[in-house]
This record gives structure tokens, C-alpha cells and sequence, in this order.
């Protein structure tokens, strides 16, 4: 097994190498770290002493990956704690993220948080679900008091059983045996909300600014907890206007990769994705979302396969190899989509490599189509991509 988190550009690490799990029934977890500083090169990340998997810049929007997310990451180990058996936690996934923190002060807008939550957690989560792997969303800590945490002795740390049994998201400041408050009070509970929201986890609730929780850490069930809920009773169909459009139609993106508008708005886009869905999962095709509808857009248990070839658009589509290519995808189909688009008379090389040529073409090719122009070849783009009329 060799993972990589989709969308992050692999820069690898001339610090570690071979660093292994311990499958020794400690829970999984997503763990955030924070450099201190507000910038970041990646020469700094390929040489840092104690390499974490991934490394993100809220700011910049940069995504980097160090360590195979199979192989275990350093950022836990603190000298002279010596405890280097934390680095080997089984699936204990650990990202740097990029912002100065400061003892008792938030360090990230609302825009920065939302960014965290959509390109830091949710991505891991998904990444860590395709190989069977399960990190509970619902929970999670943070602390409205980060004083005198500076300490190994801090009252809000965990303990080592503690730690060790702990399955959720949290942040350094929680860890046992270190020495320093990196993530200090960041609200982790909006960053989970959002990391669901963009999931398509049914009805989230965002967090208020008030936030909650205490000095020891919120544990689940913490006030301000979001809240996850089925289908709420709307029938989605002809131009139904309504705030559970938005959830179902980011449950459809981020699910099944269906591209569209995340608006509020059922529209003609919408109910061709629902049909694709409905006929993807034996139910009746008839483009309204009701509870069968809303329940197979979530479960994961359907995969949309790519209508046939119509319009003379040429032999019907290989399957799609369920990769998102994007930000500098290799492999998982990238090539083969790129001579895809070259035998169709597209100016572009075929290297395996989804960079910012790629992106361009695909976007002019989304455009010519008449799909949502994302930049991303998702199930649609890699089905016109071989089924759509040359033009």
C-alpha cells in the first residue's frame, strides 16, 4: 500500500525514509500541527528534522505531502521526551499547517477555516475511508484556553492511554509528552463542520464564533457539536429553490463527482446528475430527489457509470479509473486521458503529469462542452472526454 492524499503536491522528504506503522490497536486520527511562521517554502519541508505527512498553507492555498500516508510521520517526536513510538500511532495522520499561533488568540479567518476543513480533513478522511480506515468526525477537541500549556504537565494534554484510544481529529496542543501549544484555541469544531459540510454529510450546522468547550478540551457532545441529518422532507425537482439543494448538490460533487453548481437551485444540470444517479443505483429515473434519492447520494455504495456514446461523439468511455485529476495528479489515469485529448486534435503533452497545461485544456474543453469549468476531470469530463461530438 502507498498513499498519497488527492490533491497534494508530493515533494517528498530527505529526513526520513521507511518510517513504519505499528499496528498496535491504537486509534486512527487526523492530527494538526502549525508552524510558526506565516510563510513557508517547500526546500524547508523537504529538510525538516521532524516531517509530518502532509504540510498546507491556508493562506496560499499550497498542499504538499512528505510521507506516504502508509508510513508513519515524525511530528510528534520531541526530544528529550524520546517518545518516538507516538510517530508510529496506526494511521495517525499529521499535517503542518502554516500561521503563527498566539496563546489564547484564533489564529485563521472563517475563509482559512473553511479552507481547512475542505482541503486538510476532508480530503484525509476520504483518503483514509478508500483503504478501510475510519476516523470518527464526530470527535474531536479544542480548547478556549491555551495558558500554560506550554508544558508537559498542562491539565488540557491527554494522557498516553488517553491518547492512545483517542479516534477523532485534534490538534499538538492535545498530545501527550510535548513541549510546546502549536494550534493554541483554533476552533477545530468549525474545521470538522466544514470538513463535513464539504463531505455532503447530510444537514451541517457551523459552529457560532462563541464557540464552546473548556480548558481540558471539548469532548463529544461538546455545545456547538454539527449536526448530521438524512433527507429533511423536500423534494428536490423543478427549480426547487431551498438550502438542502446546496447540501445534496455538494453531497453529488464531492460523492460522485458531479461538478455542479453548489446554488440552492435545482436546475436542468441538477436533474441530469440525479437521473445519472438514479440509473446508476436501480431506482426510477425521474429526476426528483426524494428519501430513495437523497439516501444513495450519500451512502457511497453507488458509483454513477458514464452514459453511452451519443451525438457522434465516438465509442462510449473507458471507465472512469476513480481518480480526480487535479493539481498535479500522476497517474490514475492522467496519461491516458491526455492522449484522450491529443487524439482529438488538443495541443497537449502526454506526461503523465496533470499540471497547469492540463488544467488549462480541460477548462477549455469543459467550456466547449457545456460542463461546469473546474479545471478537474471528474466522471462527466472523463466521459465527454470520449463520448462528447468533436467540434
Amino acid at each position: 500500500m502507498s498513499l498519497r492524499v488527492p490533491g497534494y503536491a508530493w515533494i517528498g522528504s530527505n529526513v526520513t525514509s521507511g518510517n513504519s506503522y505499528e499496528n498496535n490497536g491504537q486509534q486512527p486520527k487526523i492530527l494538526l500541527h502549525m508552524t510558526v511562521s506565516n510563510s513557508l517554502s517547500s526546500s524547508y519541508a523537504v529538510n525538516h528534522p521532524y516531517p509530518p505527512q502532509c504540510w498546507a498553507n491556508p493562506a496560499t492555498g499550497d498542499r504538499w505531502q512528505s510521507i506516504e500516508c502508509d508510513r508513519a510521520g515524525l511530528a510528534l517526536y520531541q526530544p528529550p521526551y524520546n517518545m518516538s513510538w507516538m510517530n508510529k500511532n496506526w494511521f495517525c495522520i499529521q499535517t503542518e499547517l502554516v500561521g503563527y499561533p498566539v496563546v489564547n488568540q484564533v489564529t485563521y479567518t472563517e475563509d482559512q477555516s473553511k479552507w481547512i476543513g475542505e482541503n486538510v480533513i476532508g480530503p484525509q478522511w476520504q483518503m483514509l475511508q478508500s483503504v478501510g480506515v475510519n476516523v470518527n468526525l464526530d470527535n474531536y477537541r479544542y480548547h478556549t484556553d491555551s495558558s500554560s500549556s506550554a508544558s508537559e504537565y498542562w491539565g488540557g494534554r491527554m494522557g498516553d492511554e488517553e491518547f492512545f484510544n483517542f479516534n477523532g481529529v485534534l490538534c499538538h496542543i492535545d498530545a501527550y509528552g510535548n513541549d510546546h501549544w502549536d494550534c493554541s484555541v483554533e476552533r477545530v469544531d468549525k474545521w470538522v463542520a466544514y470538513a463535513k459540510q464539504w463531505l455532503g454529510q447530510g444537514g451541517i450546522v457551523i459552529p457560532p464564533d462563541s464557540g464552546s468547550g473548556s480548558g481540558g478540551g471539548a469532548p463529544v457532545g461538546n455545545p456547538g457539536t454539527p449536526t448530521v441529518g438524512g433527507w429533511g422532507g423536500v423534494y428536490l425537482s423543478n427549480y426547487t429553490e431551498h438550502a438542502s439543494v446546496g447540501t445534496w448538490q455538494s453531497g453529488m460533487n464531492n460523492m460522485h463527482g458531479a461538478g455542479l453548481d453548489v446554488d440552492n437551485m435545482y436546475g436542468n444540470m441538477s436533474e441530469s446528475a440525479c437521473i445519472s444517479l438514479q440509473r446508476s443505483a436501480g431506482l426510477d429515473a425521474d429526476g426528483v430527489v426524494g428519501p430513495l434519492t437523497w439516501d444513495a447520494t450519500f451512502s457511497g455504495a453507488v458509483v454513477i457509470t458514464p452514459p453511452p456514446a451519443s451525438g457522434g461523439g465516438g465509442t462510449s468511455a473507458p471507465p472512469w479509473p476513480g481518480t480526480y485529476l487535479e493539481n498535479f495528479t500522476s497517474g490514475g489515469g492522467t496519461a491516458q486521458w491526455q492522449q484522450q485529448m491529443s487524439n482529438r486534435g488538443w495541443s497537449i503533452d502526454v506526461d503523465d503529469q496533470y499540471g497547469s497545461e492540463s488544467e488549462r485544456v480541460c477548462r477549455q474543453f469543459q467550456a466547449d462542452k457545456g460542463l461546469d469549468v473546474d479545471g478537474i476531470v471528474g466522471p462527466q469530463t472523463w466521459s465527454a472526454t470520449w463520448t462528447a461530438p468533436i467540434t
